[in-house]
């Protein structure tokens, strides 16, 4: 009855029965009962609307609760974890919100689970790896958030996993690999990042992955080939990079392979070239046969590839055979039935075909694997070696991944994370490997390197606590450290070179400065310090350059102008000083210049408003001065300027208030800015000022009391009583804000209403004031640096609490025509210099406690009235 009143049982499609007489409840549309018991209750598609009750909790015996496809609202109940009899519970597809309840975990028996398609906030609770018979779990179409959690590789019997389209953030879970019934993977459409896991290659029944539109980065893991069942593989809007596997060959069933929108590289394997087409039969086809098998060659001479000899023999029925030929990869290379193939180091496939006069054909294949020059296997065993993998042959096991490192009998080619071309390695690939040491320099040695990744490796895998215990822990270091090794600077073939997220230290070699070919730059996030070498501007053909979150120091330099197809240069979180280098204006490809957090100085370079594909522009927290450029108004491509906490002055550019008002974010809070004084004002107005939170650039000068000038604020006036705010103060509490110094501008500060403690002395910088008027609460002296002001003509200080002497510095004041001083508590004489102001008509000391004889230089004012 509850479930009835709580969701509109009276416009539900059918409620046959509903609310009759008490023993009737079995008989009601929907209910299924087992001795007297409610074991089901199926409502889907029954236009119910509001929230379900948490009296359904009481329900203990049912195994089926379907509300599914209703306009349902509200949260899901906590109460339905008391229903530990359930096997199907079906919620999805309404307008269910809130969190998930930890308490379903409590549903042990359940078996499908279906909360998709409403709109479901907060994490996936790790509780849900309890429901270890679940088979169905689709929580797609939803506002999930947080990582996926591990435990749910706990559902051994899941054969679906949907949890497309919402806000999952974090990396996917290798437990996932658990997952072996799954048939279907569904983690589209999510802000996923991280790798992906190559256990993944382990759920053999999948006939589809979905993971595309995600931040997933990394290579595609050549495990996926062993996904021999997947008919649909989406990888596609990604940032994946590497080439594409050639296990993706075995996949021999799929019907859609999406990979678009990442950055892979490479070519496209040719064993996808076999998607669809079966081999043919041959029919009385010549006999074939290859003198010498399969076999491993020695590269002697040291170049990439070995010359090999081949002998063949076909025989025919008749005697006759028309043609033979060699082939690999599928192109024919020589005739013949002998030949001198030229073979690449590593593995090649080379067939023998014979064709008889009937046009029957017939071949057979050997595989030699030429072994390459032993000084590439020996760089890598040294890194290998001095990454922890010297520990993992004694005891120890370092690596994350170490597949065949080991195997004295399988090719380096072979090695995880090592891809070779020709035989000579190409790629070294070994990001979040859990590398514990430091880089060799032998790894110079590799030169036909095209990539080199080795990010991610922040923290050595953990020891067992039993052998740190007795042993210690022998390495001694926190994942990959020290230097970086000048010898990179020999690989010159380099498209890739990433080193970031380590912990390596040590200044940037400037032999990095020889790799030419490079495309991508990444040593951020490590603790790399001196200076960014000069050149660095080499590298012409980067689009993306990382140095930032490091230890850095020095200027930028200016040779960085010289990278004109630079999409991204993060300098950020560093200690960099000096100016920022006009040549960036040459940087017109630049997407991202985050240069925040550092220590740079002087003015924005106007020529910054040359890169008009911009769409972050970040310099806050540095030590920027002068006026913010007009020019920065050309970025229309904007979303984020932040100019925040340097020591800019001046005025909002109106081009730059244009951004604003284009829905470009403008952080320029802790500057010098005119508006950084206004802002200081507000605790000493009434409060006719709106929050400083909630001002748009731009609309300073529409503020009470404040008058501009071409966008620059000349005049300040606030005429009321005193602030009644200022009763209950000490003293100490308001002061007037020496900010108003930014103010290089005004003409006129006329303040009358109180809560100001003191005149700060940097009111001295307003040097184009032609009036000064402040009356209601101050105390303190009157700050000599006034006398700075030789363009004022009135200076009314009159009825405060003023004390001490009259500055003799009041007397360069010749253009004064007013002052008033009276209704203080001013001391001492009266200053003889007062005597230079001949054009006062007006001199008002009255009622302060001044002593001592009135000086005969007073005589000189002959304009008083």
């Amino acid at each position: 009855m509850a479930l009835y009143n709580s969701t509109g049982g009276a416009d539900w499609s059918n409620s046959t029965g509903w609310m009759g007489a008490a023993g009737t409840e079995c008989d009601w549309y929907g209910i299924t009962c087992l001795n007297g018991s409610v074991t089901e209750l199926r409502l889907s598609g029954n236009s119910l609307s509001g929230s379900i009750p948490s009296e359904l909790g009481r329900l203990t015996n049912l195994t089926t609760l379907d509300l599914a496809f209703n306009s349902l609202s509200g949260s899901i109940p906590s109460e339905l974890g008391n229903l530990t009899n359930l096997t199907d519970l079906f919620l999805d597809i309404n307008s269910l919100s809130g969190n998930i309840p930890s308490e379903l975990g409590n549903l042990t028996n359940l078996a499908y689970l279906y909360l998709n398609n409403n709109t479901l906030t907060g994490s996936i609770p790790s509780e849900l790896g309890n429901l270890t018979n679940l088979i169905g779990l689709p929580l797609y179409n939803n506002s999930l958030t947080g990582s996926i959690p591990p435990e749910l590789g706990n559902l051994s019997m899941l054969s679906s996993l949907h949890l497309g389209r919402n806000s999952l953030s974090g990396s996917i879970p290798s437990e996932l690999g658990n997952l072996t019934n799954l048939t279907n993977l569904s983690l589209d459409e999510n802000r996923l990042s991280g790798v992906i896991p190559p256990e993944l290659g382990n759920l053999t029944n999948l006939t589809g992955m979905y993971l595309q539109n995600n931040s997933l980065r990394g290579s595609i893991p050549p495990e996926l080939g062993s996904l021999i069942n997947l008919t649909n593989l989406y990888l596609n809007d990604n940032s994946l990079t590497g080439r594409i596997p050639s296990e993706l060959g075995n996949l021999t069933n799929l019907i859609r392979l999406s990979l678009d929108n990442n950055s892979l590289s490479g070519s496209i394997p040719t064993s996808l070239n076999s998607f669809g087409i079966s081999d043919s039969a041959f029919n009385a086809a010549p006999a074939v046969s290859i003198s010498d098998g399969n076999r491993t060659i020695d590269d002697t001479d040291g170049a990439a590839g070995e010359t090999v000899s081949f002998t063949a023999t076909a025989t025919d029925s008749d005697g006759s055979v028309a043609s033979s030929s060699w082939l690999i990869g599928g192109e024919v290379v020589a005739s013949g039935t002998s030949s001198n193939l030229t073979l690449g180091d590593g593995s090649t496939t080379v067939t023998f075909r014979a064709t008889d006069d009937d046009g029957d054909s017939t071949s057979t294949s050997v595989t030699i694997t030429v072994v390459a020059p032993s000084f590439e296997r020996d760089a890598l065993i040294a890194l290998y070696n001095s990454t922890g993998g010297f520990y993992t042959q004694q005891l120890l096991t370092s690596w994350a991944n170490e597949r065949d490192w080991k195997n004295a009998a399988v090719t380096h080619c072979d090695w995880y994370g090592v891809t070779c071309s020709n035989g000579s390695v190409v790629e070294l690939r070994l990001t979040d490997n859990e590398l514990c040491g430091s880089i060799p320099p032998e790894l110079g040695n590799l030169t036909n390197l095209t990539t080199l990744e080795l990010t991610g490796n922040d923290r050595c895998q953990d020891l067992p606590s039993d052998f740190v215990d007795r042993y210690g822990d022998p390495r001694g270091v926190v994942g990959l450290s020290g230097s970086i090794p000048p010898e990179l600077g020999n690989l010159t073939n380099l498209i890739s070179l990433d080193l970031g997220g380590n912990n390596l230290s040590g200044s940037i070699p400037s032999e990095l400065g020889n790799l030419t070919n490079l495309i991508s730059l990444d040593l951020g996030g490590n603790n790399l310090s001196g200076s960014i070498p000069s050149g660095l501007g080499n590298l012409t053909n980067l689009t993306e350059l990382y140095l930032n979150n490091n230890s850095l120091i020095g200027s930028i330099p200016s040779d960085l102008g010289n990278l004109t197809n630079l999409a991204y240069l993060y300098l950020n979180n560093n200690t960099l000083s000096g100016s920022i280098p006009s040549e960036l204006g040459n940087l017109t490809n630049l997407i991202g210049l985050p240069l925040y957090n550092n220590s740079l100085t002087g003015s924005i370079p106007s020529e910054l408003g040359n890169l008009t594909n911009l769409t972050s522009l970040k310099l806050g927290n540095n030590s920027l001065t002068g006026s913010i450029p007009s020019e920065l108004g050309n970025l229309t491509n904007l979303t984020s300027l932040e100019l925040h906490n340097n020591r800019l002055t001046g005025i909002f550019p109106p081009e730059v208030v244009n951004l604003e008002r284009n829905n470009v974010s403008v952080l320029t809070g802790g500057n010098r800015l005119e508006r950084d004084a206004l802002y200081q004002l507000i605790d000493y107005v009434p409060p006719y000022w709106t929050d400083w939170n909630y001002w748009p650039i731009g609309t300073e000068c529409d503020l009470l009391g404040v008058t501009c000038l071409n966008g620059s604020v000349t005049e300040i006036s606030f005429h009321a009583g005193l602030d009644p705010r200022c009763k209950d103060q000490e003293p100490t509490d308001r002061f007037l804000p020496p900010e108003l110094a930014y103010l290089t501008n005004l003409t006129s500060l006329d303040i009358r209403l109180g809560c100001a403690r003191s005149i700060p002395p940097e009111l001295g910088n307003l040097t184009n004031l032609t009036l000064l008027r402040i009356q209601g609460g101050l105390s303190g002296i009157i700050p000599p640096e006034l006398g700075n002001l030789t363009n004022l003509t009135t200076l009314n200080l009159a009825l405060n609490s003023l004390s001490d002497s009259i500055p003799a510095e009041l007397g360069n004041l010749t253009n004064l025509t007013y002052l008033a001083l009276w209704g203080n508590s001013l001391s001492g004489s009266i200053p003889s210099e007062l005597g230079n102001l001949t054009n006062l008509t007006n001199l008002s000391l009255d009622e302060n406690r001044l002593s001592g004889v009135i000086p005969p230089e007073l005589g000189n004012l002959t304009n008083l009235t």
